[in-house]
């Protein structure tokens, strides 16, 4: 009795999201466990920056155990800012399965508050 067995499987994404400003833009990515990042490009005078942060496990911003803060600064290029964030949005570890376009308070406000819960009031104890 002959079997057949389907490889060389290749993910397709299912969705997109339209930023209509590269060089300045929060880009807020969840995925199915209850995770969500953050990533944050600003754009002044020619030089982009670029602040990458997660995850988080739930709405009070809680971080998880593998919680990162990255920042890189560099020359404005389009191409590698696409690249950025579409390497955010299509990462096999993180399995994002939605994302959203928010404002950069509430990326801000996010961090701030991890800080404050976990080395303000640590340190006070």
């Amino acid at each position: 009795m002959d079997k057949s067995f389907e490889y060389f499987y290749v993910e397709q994404p299912q969705d997109t999201l339209t930023v209509p400003c590269i060089g300045n833009t929060c880009i807020k990515m969840y995925n199915d466990l209850g995770y969500y990042w953050y990533l944050q490009i600003t754009t002044n005078l020619g030089y982009s920056e670029i602040v990458q942060h997660g995850p988080y496990e739930d709405e009070a911003a809680i971080p998880a155990n593998q919680y990162q803060i990255l920042y890189t600064k560099m020359a404005y290029d389009e191409k590698k800012l696409c690249n950025i964030i579409a390497k955010d949005l299509q990462s096999p570890k993180r399995g994002i399965t939605q994302a959203s376009l928010v404002d950069v308070s509430e990326a801000n406000n996010a961090v701030k508050n991890m800080y404050r819960k976990y080395y303000v009031e640590r340190n006070d104890s």
